[in-house]
């Protein structure tokens, strides 16, 4: 009996917490971060649309994943992609990232690869670890830039002082290491002196 009793006050404090939790929220991007962490998906959406509709980049790539993924609504990838390029336009460094890739697979704008390598420095530069990886890896083979090692190494140097996981970070200090272990020293100095990333 005691149990029945528990198990029932259990339940109706969660239908309470999350009655309270529906009516106090707001139309700031926290408030839209809180119905999402309760799973007020609907809500969480109706929030950032505003905000979005207002210029906030944050909360366009936000909500580019609720499309993404179809949470709170239909799933709508091309609406994904739209909102998503709104906070890459805007400077959000994780939506340049991640608009990058779509293009890389050629969903959103397509597949132009001049301006998917525009969003991907745009974000490295915000130091996006995953971002300066690429900027890296595409200077040290010449991949729609010139070949420049000194500018590989100070990318991977971004990559692994930057904003990401740790494993993408100690990733890039690797490659950072064992290219600084084969080139000139004349070329490890010219890295050291540019200044790519925040």
């Amino acid at each position: 009996m005691l149990k029945q009793i528990l198990a029932v006050a259990v339940i109706s404090g969660s239908l309470t917490i999350g009655v309270m939790a529906k009516e106090v929220f707001g139309d700031t991007f926290g408030d839209g971060v809180a119905a999402y962490t309760l799973q007020y998906y609907e809500d969480a959406r109706k929030i950032w649309q505003s905000l979005a509709e207002a210029g906030d980049a944050k909360a366009a790539w936000r909500l580019s994943d609720l499309y993404e993924r179809g949470l709170g609504g239909d799933r709508d990838p091309d609406e994904a992609a739209r909102l998503l390029k709104q906070a890459a336009d805007a400077g959000h460094p994780q939506a340049s990232a991640e608009y990058a890739k779509l293009m890389r697979v050629g969903r959103g704008a397509g597949s132009d690869a001049a301006e998917s390598l525009a969003f991907v420095q745009q974000a490295a530069e915000q130091g996006h670890s995953w971002a300066a990886w690429q900027m890296a890896a595409k200077y040290l083979r010449g991949d729609g830039v010139d070949a420049d090692k000194a500018t590989a190494l100070a990318w991977f140097r971004c990559a692994a002082d930057g904003k990401g996981s740790a494993g993408e970070k100690r990733r890039a200090a690797t490659f950072a290491e064992r290219l600084e272990g084969v080139l000139l020293d004349s070329t490890i100095e010219r890295a050291s002196e540019m200044r790519l990333c925040q």
